[in-house]
């Protein structure tokens, strides 16, 4: 304790001499003018600060009693005190610097250099006794530790034997060392010598010299000392700083002492390995130990041997929790046969009990076939009669395939933005007017992947941050994103002068919108995780995030020949630079969903043949959406009056349907298709009851759904506690729709066994509690998986037939009823009487071709979206179900199938297809019409 209070001592007489020095310094300093005295005084005022603060922290330090909070006391109190010093020391040396390149550049002149000179002398003089003081205290007295000495440890021969090839050295802790908080001071005291020194240097020069340049020399020297106080400072903040975020002690790597206890007989794995500083002089760690086949009095010797290790590095306070590993309950008596016959039993009544807990996400062809007949009614009711879905949008033209350009095209998906150039090659129709195809081995029309070329294509994530924030945050980014790609496409053109040029834009989304006009769109009421208000006009907030990358010069710097020579150059550089950085404004010429432009891209990349059209655009994703063309008069007068206003001689549009939504959702919930696991994961959802097709069918619920069955099943039927379970099936949103299609979900034929995929969710689902993923756990998980993928493909098949039998394209019958008049009318118009019509006519998007004799007709639905396109056996599950529905209802007039074709970025192609459709119209290029020739 007497060692405690001279260290106290000796700073309550250092503070008392610098607050005398502080107050007599800057006196002299205002006195002759002096800004070098002036500043050194306030040099002195920041030392005191940090020497209160050392001096708070030894006091503290000192006390036997602590707060009830502080579990370990006031063990790091001088660390703190010693970081904040090193922090006041940082701040002197920038201070100091920044002064010196001041009086570089406005050189004063120092009076009565002598009377600086003596004030300096009487500093130096101050601060070498105090230095003294300071520097004999911390060389001359021991720091006590109350560290456990190795010899001290009680440890019994056979743990050392274990323990006596392991990695590490055998080496003693230092007795002794300098302690922090006091070289913080010592430091500062001799920063301050230094200072004083420069001070005294200065003045010589400036009193002796007589040439005009004397008076650089305190700018000159006050920059020495501030280096010096860097390279002294630096290491006191960087050792302090660590220590206080618990770093590991130096020279302990952490993977050594991990090797040296599994190397520990009865250590099965370590795990959870932490190690890190106190203080100074101790170090402290927690471990958890695996044992295998250990009892619990076992488990006191091999402590020894662990605690043994941990010493030997240093470390001489360790928690160690151990884990006993169950030994199974089998007993040794049974036969090899018995067991076998037993493990079978077991496998096939464990699998009859899965299948009969997630048989509620089984449905028959008949449910199936009833659900697509009732969505077909409810879709016709909510186009005819509903205010707020079956929006139609403006376009009612598809493209030629003679549209030509460059085109700037945007895609706002759910989790990336997507920006690039899109460039369309006009016509490529051959002498007979047909166009490019080929077939693949099934005799289907595949596209010409040359017709569209996209160039300086970048994708972004987009932050949770951005989504969830202001609209004017996410838009002022996507303007951010668009201005790079623009300006990676001027440095590839070598084009400077942007000020007459338009960008032709489109953009689509993939959240619902509502239009009267291609190029603009009001943004309606959305659940897919986006925080945007409704009625936000899209349009003006990509404009507005945009508008700061157009900058051209201002009047003063295009007048700038006018100034004084010394300002015309850095006047020049900043026009030259803005003028690099000026970007062409954006002509937004189409603005879309993603359903939309799927429908479009398709239409654009694939003429179809006579017996082949494109009937509907899907996108299934982290959501779900559907586009198809309907008649205007099937549709609600008040959504139509824009399209009529805008072309009276319309007689279609393409339609949106949203048909997740609650009121399109509602035959399913009214046949209750809804399982209690699906309305876990909706009343979790951002907005519960919004979308409930949504959340049984899109990539962003899927993988939520699968891990809330799998919890379940776990839990409820084999017993498991739910603590030893991975952590990622106890987490909200632990497992991802793109987790079990990169990992569980195979995409070979066969599938992989469940004894690799249990090794591989051994790896990537790991528990810490012992728990072992094994085939019979891994087929759990895989089952659950296929289920709900089975569910999910077979109600967006339910509804794809569904939509179509509402747009006529298909019939559907009433499956309560036999007679042929409850079959669903299809629509039909009269055809061109010729081919020469059909050349110079406009038919209709939905004709249904009764007249068409020559072999099955085909209706294409072009899908897009990462669920479809990317899980495995999706897009083939979905077909299989289709053309089961289709059978279910017997033959379709005309031998009508309904064929799925991919379309890859449809949201970014199409976008940029129609922005072409818009400009081709206006440079007088006729759209054609929805039955795609």
């Amino acid at each position: 304790m007497a060692s405690q209070l001279s260290r106290i001592h000796r700073l309550y007489l250092v503070i008392s001499v610098s607050l005398m020095f502080f107050l007599a310094e800057i006196s002299v300093g205002f006195y002759t003018k002096s800004l070098a005295l002036v500043a050194d005084a306030f040099h002195y005022l920041n030392d005191l600060v940090g020497f209160i603060v050392a001096l708070v922290a030894l006091q503290i330090s000192s006390r036997k009693d602590s707060p009830k909070e502080l579990s370990f006391g006031w063990q790091r109190a001088q660390l703190l005190g010693a970081f904040f010093n090193g922090v006041f020391l940082l701040a002197l040396g920038v201070s100091i610097f920044l002064q010196s390149i001041e009086r570089f550049i406005s050189l004063q002149r120092v009076e009565n250099p002598k009377l600086i000179l003596i004030i300096g002398c009487i500093g130096l003089a101050l601060n070498i006794i105090s230095a003294i003081f300071l520097h004999e205290h911390d060389h001359g007295t021991p720091i006590p530790s109350k560290a456990v000495e190795l010899e001290e440890v009680v440890t019994n021969d056979e743990a050392s034997s274990a323990h006596k090839d392991h990695r590490h050295g055998r080496h003693q802790p230092n007795k002794t060392g300098h302690d922090l908080g006091m070289l913080g001071v010592l430091i500062h005291v001799i920063g301050d010598a230094m200072n004083n020194l420069g001070v005294i240097i200065s003045a010589l020069v400036i009193w002796l010299a007589s040439y005009g340049g004397r008076f650089y020399a305190d700018p000159a020297v006050s920059m020495v000392i501030s280096f010096m106080i860097f390279t002294t400072s630096l290491p006191l903040v960087k050792k302090s700083g660590t220590i206080l975020l618990e770093s590991v002690p130096s020279g302990v790597d952490p993977s050594d002492i991990q090797h040296d206890l599994e190397l520990i007989p009865g250590v099965k794995s370590v795990h959870e390995l932490h190690v890190w500083c106190l203080n100074q002089q101790k170090s402290l760690a927690s471990v958890h130990i695996l044992l295998s086949d250990c009892m619990l009095s076992e488990f006191v010797r091999l402590s020894n041997t662990v605690n043994e290790c941990f010493h030997s590095y240093g470390i001489h306070s360790a928690t160690i929790q151990p884990e006993l590993v169950v030994p199974p309950t089998a007993t040794a008596d049974k036969s090899a046969a018995s067991q076998a016959v037993e493990m079978t039993d077991n496998t096939t009544a464990k699998l009859s009990s899965l299948q009969e807990f997630i048989s509620p996400l089984s449905l028959s062809d008949a449910t199936l076939y009833r659900l697509a007949y009732q969505l077909s009614q409810t879709y016709k009711t909510l186009a005819a009669s509903s205010r707020e879905q079956f929006f139609p949008t403006p376009v009612t033209h598809l493209p030629t395939g003679q549209e030509k350009g460059r085109y700037l095209a945007v895609y706002v998906g759910l989790f990336y933005l997507h920006v690039g150039f899109i460039e369309l090659p006009g016509g490529q129709a051959n002498r007979n007017g047909a166009s490019h195809h080929h077939h693949n081995h099934n005799g289907m029309i595949q596209p010409d992947r040359q017709r569209v070329r996209r160039t300086l294509e970048k994708a972004w994530p987009i932050d949770e941050r951005l989504k969830i924030g202001h609209a004017k945050d996410l838009f002022s980014w996507i303007g951010n994103c668009i201005a790079e790609v623009v300006q990676d496409s001027m440095r590839s053109e070598s084009e400077t002068d942007t000020s007459t040029r338009e960008l032709v834009t489109g953009i689509s989304f993939c959240f619902p919108i509502m239009q009267k006009s291609l190029d603009e769109a009001i943004l309606m009421p959305t659940g897919k995780g986006f925080g945007l208000e409704s009625d936000l006009n899209l349009r003006q907030a990509l404009l507005d995030g945009y508008e700061c990358h157009i900058r051209p010069p201002t009047s003063d710097e295009e007048n700038g020949s006018e100034s004084s020579e010394s300002e015309a150059q850095p006047r020049s550089r900043t026009a030259k630079r803005r003028r690099h950085f000026s970007l062409p404004k954006l002509r937004i010429a189409a603005m879309t969903n993603d359903t939309v432009a799927t429908f479009a891209s398709l239409a654009y990349s694939i003429k179809s043949l006579p017996n082949s059209r494109v009937v509907m655009g899907l996108m299934v994703g982290a959501g779900c959406n559907a586009t198809v063309p309907m008649k205007l008069s099937n549709l609600h007068a008040s959504k139509t009056e824009f399209i009529r206003a805008q072309d009276p001689s319309a007689k279609e549009t393409l339609v949106s349907t949203e048909w997740t939504l609650r009121r399109s959702s509602m035959p399913v919930l009214d046949m209750n298709l809804m399982t209690r696991w699906d309305k876990e994961v909706e009343a979790r959802s951002q907005r519960p009851g919004f979308q409930p097709l949504e959340y049984m069918v899109g990539g962003r619920y899927v993988g939520e759904l699968i891990r809330v069955i799998v919890l379940d099943y776990f839990t409820r039927v084999l017993n498991t506690d739910r603590d030893v379970l991975p952590w990622r099936l106890l987490e909200v949103d632990g497992l991802t729709t793109d987790f079990l299609s990169l990992n569980v979900a195979s995409a070979s034929p066969s599938g992989r066994d469940d004894e690799s995929l249990a090794y591989e969710l051994t790896q990537r689902l790991p528990s810490t509690k012992g728990w072992i993923w094994n085939a019979e756990k891994a087929g759990v998980l895989r089952t659950v998986a296929a289920a709900v993928q089975t569910r999910a493909t077979a109600l967006i098949a339910a509804a794809t037939v569904g939509l179509l039998s509402c747009t006529g394209e298909i019939q559907l019958k009433n499956p309560d009823s036999t007679g042929e008049d409850t079959a669903t009318s299809t629509t039909s118009t009269n055809a061109a009487s010729s081919p020469k019509e059909a050349e110079t006519k406009t038919t209709t998007l939905t004709s249904s071709r009764r007249d068409w004799n020559n072999g099955p007709e085909e209706l294409v639905v072009a899908f897009c979206g990462g669920v479809i396109q990317n899980y495995p056996h999706y897009k083939d599950n979905m077909q299989r179900q289709i053309d089961r529905l289709l059978v279910h209802g017997g033959p379709q007039e005309g031998g009508k199938s309904i064929f799925l074709r991919e379309v890859s970025d449809g949201g970014i192609v199409g976008v940029g297809v129609l922005a072409g459709s818009v400009m081709g119209g206006i440079e007088g290029i006729v759209g054609s019409n929805f039955l795609v020739k």
